[in-house]
């Protein structure tokens, strides 16, 4: 529930730190090759209260790997940045970015389409990820947290999972090596 976590943790106990959730639009209709997951910007730096890091590129090269666990089966899996976006929520600002847009990862998936969405995402970042491709096959989540700098904005940091053949030094590499400011 997009506005109960808010509030609520983990537990449904209310506190004002909520809890880190996935977007219900998309949890709801089935989508799992893009989901978002949302947290508060916590100055102690829980939740995601240190994603807004991720605007340092020094700090993203340090934490360029995002590993997910799973509660509900031990499931690990781990993720590489391919997008930082810092963007308006309100759409009548020229910073506005439509982020929910589940409707491109329906099934059937249409592979122009996801790969449309893909290059508006690596048009919008601020960092270029040399060597860190990223394919209509790929599953892609999104990291949100408020920011301050834009009104009613969003740090947005997508990730693609590492692909079955890619090890973590080599997408470590390709990042260190790769990432550049725009």
């Amino acid at each position: 529930d997009n506005e109960y976590y808010l509030d609520h943790d983990f537990y449904g106990n209310e506190n004002a730190g909520g809890t880190v959730f996935i977007d219900a639009a998309g949890a709801d209709r089935g989508v799992r090759q893009f989901e978002i997951y949302y947290g508060h910007n916590m100055r102690n730096g829980s939740m995601f209260g240190r994603l807004d890091e991720y605007m340092d590129l020094a700090y993203l090269k340090e934490n360029w790997l995002v590993t997910y666990y799973s509660v509900y089966n031990n499931e690990v899996r781990n993720y590489v940045p391919f997008a930082v976006i810092d963007a308006s929520m309100d759409s009548d600002n020229e910073h506005y970015f439509n982020l929910r847009r589940f409707d491109v990862f329906y099934e059937p998936t249409d592979p122009e389409s996801v790969a449309a969405f893909i290059g508006e995402l690596q048009e919008r970042s601020m960092y270029y990820f040399e060597g860190v491709d990223v394919s209509a096959d790929d599953k892609i989540i999104c990291l949100v947290t408020c920011t301050y700098i834009l009104p009613n904005a969003r740090l947005m940091v997508f990730c693609r999972e590492l692909r079955s053949d890619e090890t973590a030094d080599d997408m470590n590499r390709l990042v260190n090596e790769g990432a550049a400011r725009k």
